[in-house]
């Protein structure tokens, strides 16, 4: 018997949106569609006319990206509240369990230093005893073998421990701790962007500093006022 496959045919209009706009984003929205309207149909400034329209654009522009702004920020607030508290409960519990590793890490590195001491004694014992018993025949006019002390094997325990629900394995890496940061290789480290650009609004023209261009650029400040939007 031939299985009947039903055909669905393609989806033309877009997938639904999986959350509820707030009434803010759809003023946003509007908004910022309809002024694009006006703005894109000029490609080019050719009479003063045209050039007033578009400072008054630049102005209202300026003035939707700080509604625009506020706006988000007033929307995110709760959800980034909860995220936050989220957060911090996660982090209270992986700052214990990273107190409790630690605190294993270091216990159990104690026991592991102390069984290869341990071990380590024994096999000088093992060998000078080895030794002695060589001397001897030697002594006697014998021909023994020459000593060859047994592997050293100093880890003390399996490298692999099974705890019941996971495995741990041990083994070495290397690590850094940074003790004096001015001999720090330059190729190692970062220019602190945020000092430079303090300082460059500090000195303005008189900015020098060895590998930085300091350079002007246009910035537009725009001041709200109480003036008819472009139709």
């Amino acid at each position: 018997m031939t299985e009947q496959f039903e055909i669905i045919e393609p989806i033309e209009n877009p997938i639904e949106e999986p959350y509820k706009k707030s009434q803010a984003l759809m003023v946003v929205e509007q908004q910022a569609e309809e002024l694009s309207l006006e703005v894109f149909k000029v490609t080019e400034i050719t009479t003063p006319e045209l050039h007033e329209s578009a400072e008054k654009w630049l102005s209202l522009i300026r003035i939707r990206l700080q509604d625009t702004e506020k706006a988000r920020v007033a929307d995110v607030k709760k959800p980034n509240d909860y995220v936050r508290w989220i957060n911090s409960k996660y982090k209270e519990k992986t700052d214990l369990l990273r107190r409790m590793e630690q605190h294993c890490l270091k216990i159990i590195g104690v026991f592991r230093q102390k069984e290869r001491e341990r071990q380590e004694h024994e096999q000088a014992k093992a060998d000078a005893a080895a030794q002695r018993q060589f001397d001897r025949q030697i002594a006697k006019g014998e021909t023994p073998a020459v000593p060859v002390p047994v592997a050293r094997v100093v880890e003390g325990m399996a490298k692999t421990t099974d705890t019941g629900e996971a495995k741990n394995i041990w083994g070495l890496e290397w690590d850094f701790e940074i003790v004096k940061p001015d001999l720090v290789p330059r190729a190692y480290c970062v220019p602190d962007e945020k000092r430079i650009r303090q300082y460059a609004k500090l000195m303005k023209d008189k900015a020098t500093m060895p590998g930085v261009r300091f350079f002007e650029k246009p910035k537009v400040q725009v001041r709200r006022t109480k003036v008819e939007e472009p139709k």
